[in-house]
């Protein structure tokens, strides 16, 4: 894989040279998408693009690059010029998750410089009314497995349902689907007794209309958008590991410092754009709390330290 990133950099035709953020950008700009079209992540790299385009006044065209969770997205940034003209929109998973549990895949988490949060929905357990009602301290003790559908194999959720069934001695079974409204349709049709997965507003709005319910929360705390779901720590399933989503373009870790600092600018700025709000809904643009490069690198870093904990001790 090295030698063929190699390659790949050297055949970009660069002269070595540093970019000058003054010039910066030369030409159009090319955000990449690890999932295919007309998801979450796509639906949010669009939309920042859109906002990118008006501040850089020069085009961010999204391309998708659907494959290995993320991983065909973020080997292509990582063969592409560190000049901030390629960039990816990645959820967390993929440069933290992917490399812990498959580390042929290339690259780890330390390989890319993520940009500011744009967007954050926390990992959430989706129930039908009769498996809602049982919610509660111990609920998951039980005879049979709990069949749980997830985003995906790679996804933080489905590899925190894993942990849980390994390290806890929870009976969950864990089934991957392609993104999340693959999964919640499934549990719509019987497949399966619940869901696992992010609470982005596309999966609440596919829940209108739906008897299903939001019954755990796998966020550190309460959220404030739906106050009376409890947590898996109130429940006594303590020490999961972080299996929220958070999104952030991510540019090679080679990126002069200068230049992430412009893009850190018109990324923040992106985020109080009351258009981005309206697209991604309210609850779920990072317009409240300060947010830069710095910040990402720490979510990233807490999270790889929360699953690298519990994958160890199942290996152990």
């Amino acid at each position: 894989m090295a030698v063929a990133l190699t390659l790949v950099v050297a055949g970009c035709g660069g002269d070595g040279s540093a970019p000058d953020p003054d010039q910066y950008p030369e030409r159009p700009v090319t955000m990449l998408v690890g999932f295919a079209p007309g998801g979450g992540t796509d639906t949010i790299a669009r939309s920042l693009a859109l906002c990118l385009s008006d501040n850089l006044d020069r085009e961010v065209v999204v391309e998708n690059k659907p494959g290995g969770s993320q991983a065909v997205a973020i080997n292509d940034l990582l063969g592409a010029e560190p000049d901030g003209h390629t960039m990816a929109m990645v959820t967390t998973s993929g440069p933290v998750v992917v490399p812990l549990r498959v580390p042929s895949v290339g690259y780890t988490k330390d390989d890319v410089t993520p940009l500011n949060e744009v967007s954050l929905a926390p990992s959430v357990l989706i129930t039908p009314p009769d498996l809602h009602e049982e919610v509660g301290p111990g609920f998951l003790e039980r005879d049979e497995p709990l069949v749980v559908a997830t985003p995906g194999a790679l996804s933080a959720p489905h590899q925190a349902m894993d942990l849980l069934r390994d390290v806890r001695g929870a009976p969950v079974r864990a089934v991957p689907y392609e993104g999340s409204a693959p999964a919640v349709t499934a549990l719509m049709a019987g497949d399966v007794d619940a869901v696992f997965t992010e609470s982005s507003k596309e999966v609440m709005d596919q829940l209108g209309g739906t008897d299903l319910e939001v019954s755990v929360s796998g966020a550190s705390e309460r959220m404030d958008h739906i106050p009376d779901v409890p947590t898996f720590e109130e429940l006594g399933y303590d020490g999961l590991p972080d299996s929220d989503s958070y999104w952030f373009p991510v540019v090679p870790d080679e990126t002069p410092d200068d230049l992430v600092e412009l893009l850190e600018e018109h990324t923040a700025r992106c985020t109080q754009d009351p258009q981005l709000a309206e697209t991604l809904g309210e609850d779920y643009v990072a317009d409240d709390r300060p947010t830069s490069s710095d910040h990402s690198r720490q979510i990233m870093d807490n999270m790889h330290g929360s699953f690298l904990e519990l994958i160890e001790e199942a290996d152990s």
